[in-house]
């Protein structure tokens, strides 16, 4: 996250009160471990930097910042949020800027890396990676993205979260699947849970993010999964109906069922054929599905697939999965930011509006000796 150091926080000195200076020192020693993000203009950079009660190293902080304005103005135009430090004024939200008086932040750690919550260590990566995407997108060099990762895991992601939140203590990004099937599906109960937590609690020093998309693995570039899919353990069938899909998307489209396929599950074929309608508990699940049955059946049948003959074919599935470990096969192909790039029209927008997002909260400089 980015601090700006407001100017009159240069009271402090003047005031000389140690524990407004103490911030300071410690939002410095943070930023010399890559823990976060400074701005500051020139004539309060250079008042810091001489002040002989500040530690060397929180000197030699304040010196490097010194010559990076046009550099930080670009990233801070680039951020949807970032942190204003002043001397002394309520704590409060207004738009892009949280004000944070600087005597609040020296007994927490809310200048340290902002913690990322997401359901496991795979998609923490995957959002990074976007991230890094946005950063190479804008042209930005010489800052990192870096969170401390904090799984949640299916139902326990909202409590995870209240905690974190409720501690006051740090910076916090949460990001979950919506796991929705179509697009008025009211989604899984992650995502119902972290909206009941979102809809009571003010979002200023956190922030939830819920996919517009039924899970991370959406996100994913079909040219990719392609590529990933070197031992042919993909059916033809899955590809051709995910290049289908992406065919079939109208550009500014949010509502096109690419952004909706189970990805890893794929279709099965007990959502459109009742297995025994004499079984009360096997015809309520197949009643509950009605509503994707009436979304998915006017695009399986675009496809090609006759749905009155389902019944015939062979397995569980109408259109399978790719695989429940793709996200790690991306992730181990697609590691290096310069190696890779984004063009399908379908995922840039997402790719480039959510990397903006993650980027805001998790951008770091480089360490500074």
């Amino acid at each position: 996250m980015i601090f700006k150091i407001d100017e009159s926080c240069l009271k402090a000195i003047d005031l000389g009160d140690e524990d407004a200076i103490a911030a300071l020192e410690q939002l410095a020693l943070y930023r010399r471990k890559q823990r976060n993000y400074i701005f500051a203009r020139k004539n309060v950079l250079e008042k810091l930097m001489v002040q002989d009660f500040f530690s060397k190293p929180v000197q030699s902080v304040f010196y490097s910042l010194l010559n990076r304005g046009a550099e930080d103005r670009s990233y801070l135009e680039g951020v949807n949020k970032c942190i204003n430090i002043v001397y002394n004024k309520k704590n409060e939200c207004n738009g892009k800027e949280i004000s944070i008086e600087l005597k609040s932040i020296s007994n927490i750690d809310i200048c340290d890396t902002t913690v990322l919550i997401t359901e496991n260590q795979e998609d923490a990566l995957f959002y990074e990676l976007i991230a890094k995407y946005y950063t190479k997108y804008k042209g930005f060099k010489n800052i990192e993205i870096s969170f401390e990762s904090k799984p949640g895991g299916g139902d326990t992601t909202a409590r995870v979260l209240e905690q974190t939140v409720n501690s006051g203590n740090r910076l916090c990004l949460c990001i979950v699947d919506s796991d929705k099937k179509f697009p008025n599906d009211s989604g899984g109960t992650t995502k119902i849970h972290v909206e009941d937590f979102t809809n009571c609690k003010t979002q200023d020093t956190w922030k939830a993010i819920i996919l517009d998309v039924h899970e991370v693995e959406n996100l994913i570039p079909i040219g990719w999964i392609e590529k990933c899919n070197t031992e042919n353990y993909i059916p033809d069938k899955t590809i051709s109906f995910l290049q289908y899909l992406k065919r079939n998307v109208t550009v500014g489209e949010n509502n096109a069922p690419i952004y909706y396929f189970d990805i890893k599950k794929g279709i099965k074929k007990d959502k459109f054929v009742c297995a025994d309608s004499q079984d009360k508990d096997i015809q309520k699940r197949f009643n509950k599905s009605e509503c994707f049955r009436n979304y998915w059946s006017e695009h399986l049948k675009d496809y090609g697939i006759d749905l009155d003959k389902l019944e015939k074919i062979d397995g569980e599935y109408i259109i399978q999965g790719v695989d429940k470990n793709i996200l790690n096969k991306i992730l181990g192909k697609y590691k290096n930011v310069d190696n890779y790039t984004v063009n399908e029209e379908h995922l840039k927008d997402k790719w480039l509006s959510l990397g903006r997002d993650i980027f805001s909260w998790g951008c770091v400089g480089g360490r500074i000796n």
